[in-house]
Order: structure tokens, then sequence, then C-alpha cells
């Protein structure tokens, strides 16, 4: 958190604002919604936060006493027909949004409407409460296929290719809509929207139980002790994006960012093939003893990923123009996850 707080952003023009997060239970807004927490709790920064989520209990639980306080707000809804909660809000944070391949196969309409619907409902909304900013949280999913061999890194004006009829398009597409929704409010009403494309982001907080990406699927085989399976060669590349670059960043595009205009938030120094990241994290305490085994039956998996855009990185250099820092190395990174989970005896012994 502190080192967040000293990240380029002139925090007290958000002190005493009022915030509205979609899905703060998930990996990253969690994240985002501890920081404003923590703002209030150190700084006295008197941020309202309210949570948009589906799961009371889960919200609760995880963010303890802090939803007794008064500054901190649950609104319980699907954003796959949402309510909106009553009240003035200066900020709204979309994050909400099935991101996991498991959805792709069994809940595609699942992860299509709070993409497309979710966020119609809530600039509706914004236009409505006449806010100050709307950040979307997008993904790099939307750049499609990149036919062109000489594009070494995807800039936000990079055009690929989608199939609509492809499975993973449930999510690739409902994205691209939800962008194009953003960029026309802009347009047409002057709402102050941004759009924040993400690359692979891992943090203490992801769930390595239920997210089967590779970082997680990685944290999963350190924590238990137990060897990986990959569902492939091992060989493609991503970007490893630590939280705090991310949420920092974010936080920049909110304050500084040029409404209907999206920014890559990627580390694009930090790309690693799939096995040198596991090599990576091996080489960080000799009792991590895991191996990686090629998957006995890839055909039957039951995980949908992503082909677009592979083995090359999101260009990040529009948002650093902006003053994002994207500084912590997947070493340094996967390091301060796993002495989270240390300290807090996550990780069995042989």
């Amino acid at each position: 958190m502190r080192d967040i707080f000293s990240r380029r952003v002139d925090w007290k023009d958000f002190y005493g604002r009022s915030f509205l997060i979609t899905g703060a239970t998930g990996m990253i807004a969690s994240y985002l919604t501890l920081f404003l927490i923590w703002l209030n709790e150190e700084h006295g920064a008197g941020i309202s936060v309210t949570a948009m989520v589906r799961n009371k209990e889960k919200c609760e639980k995880l963010f303890g006493g802090y939803c007794r306080k008064e500054y901190f707000h649950i609104f319980r809804t699907d954003l796959c027909d949402p309510d909106m909660p009553d009240g003035k809000y200066d900020y709204i944070i979309h994050t909400a949004s099935p991101a996991s391949g498991n959805y792709y196969i069994t809940n595609p309409v699942e992860v299509i409407l709070p993409n497309c619907i979710g966020t119609y409902k809530l600039l509706e909304f914004a236009k409505t409460k006449g806010i100050k900013g709307f950040l979307l949280f997008s993904s790099g999913a939307v750049y499609g296929k990149i036919a062109d061999a000489n594009i070494h890194a995807i800039k936000e004006n990079t055009v690929g290719q989608v199939d609509p009829l492809d499975p993973h398009s449930c999510y690739d597409e409902s994205k691209r809509i939800s962008e194009t929704l953003c960029v026309a409010y802009f347009k047409e009403y002057g709402l102050e929207t941004k759009i924040v494309r993400m690359a692979h982001t891992y943090s203490p907080m992801m769930d390595f139980n239920s997210d089967p990406r590779v970082f997680a699927s990685l944290l999963k085989s350190v924590v238990e002790n137990k060897d990986m399976e990959l569902r492939s060669s091992g060989e493609s590349k991503r970007e490893f994006c630590y939280i705090t670059d991310a949420v920092a960043a974010y936080f920049i595009v909110l304050q500084r960012g040029m409404a209907g205009e999206a920014y890559n938030i990627s580390n694009m120094w930090q790309f690693y093939t799939i096995n040198d990241f596991a090599e990576t994290v091996r080489s960080l305490d000799p009792d991590y003893r895991f191996r990686i085994r090629p998957a006995q039956n890839p055909e039957n998996k039951r995980v949908l990923e992503s082909k677009t855009a592979a083995d090359i990185p999101q260009d990040n250099h529009k948002a650093v123009s902006l003053g994002c820092e994207f500084k912590i190395s997947v070493g340094e990174g996967m390091a301060r996850c796993l002495e989270f989970f240390k300290e807090n005896g996550s990780i069995r012994k042989r």
C-alpha cells in the first residue's frame, strides 16, 4: 500500500470522493478496494466506498471489520441484469467480468452479459449522476489475432481479428462491445470514460484454487508442493504485471487519462515463456521442488485458453507517458506472493 501511495498520483484529488466498484471481491478489484480503505485508515481520506457484488457473504469475509465502517457500503446485485444503488457517486470503476476460461465453455452467456448489459446499465446510471470519471477494466483479448508478423508490440491502435463463432469470443467480443459503449457515451454525452486493457496481472489475492491461468496454477503448485501440469509446451510467452504496478496505474489513468481512450496496463519488460516463468519461481527457494509435466489428455481440457495476440507483448508506453511505472520484476512479485502465503501458513512441506 505504501508503494502504491508513493507513485505519481495526486491522491488528495480523490479525498472526500465517492467510489462505486463493481466486482469488488475479484482479485484485482479487491486490492484496489483495500487501497481505498487504507487511504481512509492511514490518511483520513474520507472516501466513500461502495462494493457492488453478487455475494454479500464473500464480501464480508474478504473485507472483515471494514464492512462495518461508516464509509464502506455493500450493494448486492447481478450485473447480468443489475439494480443500481441510491446516492451520489464521483467515480465508477467497472471491473466485474468472469475472466476465467472455465466459464467460456460452461457459461458463455453469463460472460457476455456483465460486459454488455452491465456496462450499458452502469453508463446510463453514470450519465444521470454526473460523475467525474468512469473506468472500464478491459483486456488485451480485444486485439484478437495479429496477422502482421512485423508487429513486435501491440499498441492501443493495433487491430486484429476475432472470430465471433469461436467459443472464446464470448469474452473477447463482449469486451470490445463494452469499450465501444464507453467511447459512445463519451462522444454523445460527454461522459468521462476511460479504458484500461490489462495484461496478465498477479497478486497475493489471487484465488489459485479456481483460477486456471498459468501464474495461479504455478502458485498453487508451490503452495501445495505438487507438480504442475501444463496444457501446452510451455513455450508461449506472456507479460506479467504485479498488482502494485497495476493498481497505481489504474488510478493514474482515472486521474490523468484522456476520456474515450484506452491504455495498456502491461509490464512489457517482464515478458516470459511459461517455462521461464516457472524456473524463475523455482529459483526463489530451494524447497520449491515442483516439476512441470505436460498434460496427459489436453484434448479433454475444460478450460478454454486464448489464442489471440500470442507471443506479442502489449506496448505500455502510452500509460508510461501518463506517469505509470512498471518496475516490479517477476522474481520480486512472486517472492512477495509466496512470502504472504508463508506468513499465513499456506505453503505445505513435502
